[in-house]
């Protein structure tokens, strides 16, 4: 069942990498997704209430997690009942969301910390990472040939961040000695040539889409996994870059000069928005634009802000779109000051917690992809309630008790 459970909180990834290598791309299974999504949250959500109900041993943590959807209900109808006068659509469809992928994240969550299942469901991310890297590999060869990026029903984006992603886990994988986050056959000498050859795919995967997320997000697991697991020899990542970058620009000069040629345009998009002045905002495909009317509305009103759903009504009324898709703005346009200040508590809370879990429990180390992987992509895309990563990471970690250092280790 922990299969399931991970399946739920990966389900985009593996539904998109699924379509694209099945080579589906028609709109309709963009609507077979909701079903899927709504179909895997009612069967965790029912088997996790199954096991809190006929376990009657004392757990780890507590079960006020559970709770928290009933807070979204409960904005949702204060929104509803004092915004008649906008069109609620764009609120709905996020209310939705919160309590799909929000409340399947935060319960995922909640029963991982309680029943010790965190490193089940960090070993099932394997496979994950599996699917993912095969529909690249079958993807990339389709680039190359239709001259579009696309990956299944995504778009570039989503294959930059995806791609990132699976880098992350592939790369926990090489560099952890004596993982025991791995299948059997993971273990086999024979894979580790696979590993190397999954690595060169996810990399092309992160710079022939031109994402600029996926990017940041390749670079961060690279420094954060080194720092974590070589950051007593530095000579390992510089090794590492003396080496694999020269064999990973020789092979792609080998295979296709096309592909080749390909990532180095790709490449200058994806860093187009450094210059030699600093940070050039107005290359972020428009974000410059929707950063800085999101700030004049929060001007607008800066202490509370419009509400927890009403922003994303207001947001599509003047500008057409329901996001942000920056984190820090939108938590400041759903409650103002008061929200940030209370988020900002939270988020160094959360920090300091995850330093000292890790700490103690070395051997979930693979979790940090996680939390880049959900924090990277709500600083430049989306809405944290639309994503499953954010809810699962903050709320296993706030529930960790730094004074108990008694969890059972996995």
């Amino acid at each position: 069942m922990d299969l399931i459970l991970t399946i739920t909180l990966c389900l985009h990834a593996i539904y998109i990498s699924a379509m694209s290598i099945l080579g589906l791309t028609d709109e309709r299974y963009s609507a077979l997704y909701s079903t899927a999504v709504m179909l895997f949250t009612v069967i965790s959500i029912a088997y996790i209430i199954f096991c809190e109900a006929s376990n009657k041993k004392k757990r780890n943590g507590s079960i006020i997690p559970y709770f928290i959807p009933i807070i979204f209900v409960f904005l949702y109808i204060v929104n509803k009942a004092t915004n008649t006068h906008l069109n609620q659509s764009a609120s709905f469809t996020q209310f939705l969301s919160s309590m799909s992928y929000t409340t399947s994240a935060i319960y995922i969550a909640t029963y991982c910390y309680r029943y010790s299942k965190l490193g089940s469901i960090l070993k099932n991310m394997n496979i994950v990472m599996i699917v993912i890297t095969i529909a690249i590999a079958l993807t990339i060869p389709k680039i190359l040939s239709v001259g579009i990026i696309s990956f299944g029903l995504g778009t570039y984006q989503t294959l930059s961040y995806l791609a990132a992603f699976a880098f992350g886990i592939n790369l926990y994988n090489i560099l952890a000695s004596g993982n025991n986050q791995k299948f059997k056959f993971q273990k086999h000498k024979a894979y580790k040539i696979i590993e190397i050859f999954f690595l060169i795919i996810q990399i092309i995967g992160v710079f022939i889409s031109g994402g600029r997320g996926g990017a940041v997000l390749l670079l961060a697991n690279t420094l954060v996994l080194f720092y974590i697991l070589s950051r007593h020899n530095l000579k390992r990542l510089i090794a590492f870059i003396i080496i694999f970058v020269p064999i990973l620009y020789v092979t792609l000069i080998s295979i296709s000069p096309e592909l080749a040629n390909m990532i180095e345009t790709r490449t200058e998009r994806t860093f187009s928005y450094i210059s030699e002045d600093g940070l050039d905002l107005s290359k972020t495909s428009g974000r410059d634009i929707v950063y800085s009317a999101a700030i004049g509305m929060f001007a607008e009103k800066p202490l509370f802000g419009y509400g927890f759903y009403e922003q994303f009504d207001i947001l599509m009324k003047r500008f057409n779109a329901p996001y942000v898709h920056n984190l820090i703005i939108e938590i400041a346009l759903q409650g103002g000051i008061v929200l940030l200040l209370i988020f900002t508590y939270l988020f160094i809370k959360h920090f300091n917690k995850l330093k000292t879990y890790l700490k103690i429990h070395k051997e979930h180390t693979l979790f940090v992809t996680i939390y880049l992987y959900a924090i990277i992509f709500l600083m430049f895309s989306g809405t944290y309630l639309g994503t499953t990563y954010f809810g699962f990471a903050m709320t296993y970690i706030l529930m960790y008790n730094t004074s108990n250092k008694t969890i059972k280790r996995i």
